[in-house]
């Protein structure tokens, strides 16, 4: 059984244990968060994962989407109630390296002393 929403004209795909953003790599960095917790809202308790973490995901995803590896793959996100260990730590890896990267992009013309 599966329910289908749209969020942001997003489509989503709900089944027991999984959440499918189809297209995903669409959603911008900026967006992720907004996203990811307006799906949260949009599901409620039905599932366990947070939207932090569904977000962190996402952002890994379309890293590797726009660094042209594993497009097939990552082009759409499955939330998974039950994700792998290693996965969601290389979810929390590539999230950490993201905010470093923003945080010197942000900073790159600030005047060294």
């Amino acid at each position: 059984m599966e329910d289908r929403i749209t969020i942001d004209k997003m489509e989503c795909i709900l089944r027991k244990h999984l959440i499918t953003v189809k297209s995903s790599y669409q959603i911008g960095y900026d967006d992720a968060e907004k996203f990811c917790k307006k799906l949260k809202a949009a599901t409620g308790n039905r599932y366990k994962r947070s939207a932090k973490s569904w977000t962190k995901e996402l952002i890994a995803h379309n890293m590797l989407f726009r660094a042209g590896l594993f497009e097939d793959h990552v082009a759409d996100t499955d939330f998974e109630e039950k994700e792998k260990w290693h996965r969601l730590f290389s979810y929390e890896l590539l999230y950490i390296f993201f905010k470093i990267a923003k945080h010197v992009e942000r900073h790159k013309d600030d005047p060294v002393d």
